[in-house]
This record gives C-alpha cells, structure tokens and sequence, in this order.
C-alpha cells in the first residue's frame, strides 16, 4: 500500500510539472549587426543556463530563426545569453516570454547600457 500511496504522489508531481511547463517556439531576429554563434535562455530566477538552442549562426542584421524553449508559464521573465563570432558574451536581462511570441537579440539593455560580460 506505502508503495502504491508513494507511485501516485509522484504520478501527480510529474503531471503536474508538465502542465506548468510548454515548449514554446520563437521567432528570434539577429538586431546586433554581428554573426551570432550560440544562444541561450534561462528564468531570471536561475543561474544556469540551458543548452544552445541554435544549431547554426546567425549571421546577418535582421536575420531571423526559429527557437523552442521550454517555457515555465509560472516564470516568464527570462535572461537571453549569446555570444558573437569573436566570443564576446551579452545577456539580455528580463525578457517576457509568456507574453510574446519573438524578440530581437540586441546588444544594449532598454537603458542603453552595454550588456557584455
């Protein structure tokens, strides 16, 4: 009985985990004028960061793809990392994802201030 009580709590964790999060998918615009070489997203509330989700370069200003992120509909605000051809890193810092379908990847936060680290 301890186990059939233990396999339906985690039955119900499980369902429930994968209620409140979905794949969402993206439409993500090259706005920074460098080829961009990798991509990444993670909650605001997290400090590690998920794997590339971008299989190729983006190589052009206003060259756009396609990316699925795992979207946690109780976590919308999401930091973006990329890096460009020459390995300089930016972070975009608290962009909604629960409330848009695209974003552009621009090297200055809405302040103006550079993003690099």
């Amino acid at each position: 009985m301890k186990s059939f009580i233990i396999a339906v709590v985690l039955l119900l964790t499980l369902s429930v985990t994968s209620i409140a999060q979905d794949t969402r998918e993206y439409l993500v615009t090259n706005g920074t004028g460098m080829t961009i070489v990798d991509v990444y997203a993670s909650p605001t509330t997290r400090n590690m960061w998920g794997n590339n989700l971008i299989s190729q370069n983006i190589t052009s200003e206003s060259d756009a793809v396609r990316l699925s992120i795992p979207v946690s509909m109780t976590e919308c605000m999401w930091d973006i990392r990329f890096h460009d051809d020459k390995g300089t890193e930016y972070i975009m810092s608290n962009v909604d994802l629960c409330n848009s379908t695209s974003f552009i990847l621009v090297k200055e936060d809405k302040n103006g201030k550079m993003k690099k680290e």
